[in-house]
């Protein structure tokens, strides 16, 4: 569960390219990880040039919280679970959504396996509440 938090963070355009680009490159795998590498660069560019963020630096903050997860599955080379997040909506409202994560045991260390067409939209979908999910402590 703890590769999955953390790479699937560090996979992310607001940390730049020094952060995203090695953790996609060392740490996703499948056929999809390369689509991520591809997506997460131009989401990137996008948003460095509307905030006008010279290039390389991270973009800003996240302000994602994961508030828990759900075990999908588990063997001794895959694991499949959900993350949820929440983070800040529209109106001062909290957003939650879930994220399908798979994971792969390989060359002794966990990957993730990239989510289809490397876009976590694909992968993800809103929910209510965290409710039937195991709660991080103090909320992720």
């Amino acid at each position: 569960m703890l590769a999955a938090i953390h790479i699937t963070a560090r996979a992310n355009a607001v940390w730049g390219p020094r952060i995203f680009e090695p953790t996609i490159a060392q740490q996703v795998t499948g056929p999809d990880a390369a689509a991520l590498a591809d997506e997460t660069r131009q989401a990137y560019e996008q948003q460095r040039r509307s905030t006008h963020t010279p290039d390389g630096r991270p973009l800003g903050r996240a302000y994602v919280t994961i508030e828990g997860f759900r075990w999908l599955g588990y063997t001794s080379d895959l694991a499949d679970l959900d993350l949820v997040t929440a983070g800040p909506g529209d109106s001062d409202a909290t957003v939650r959504a879930v994220t399908r994560v798979l994971l792969e045991w390989r060359d002794g260390d966990w990957r993730v396996v990239g989510p289809p067409n490397g876009n976590w939209a694909a992968s993800a979908a809103p929910i209510e509440s965290a409710d039937g999910y195991t709660r991080f402590p103090q909320g992720g």
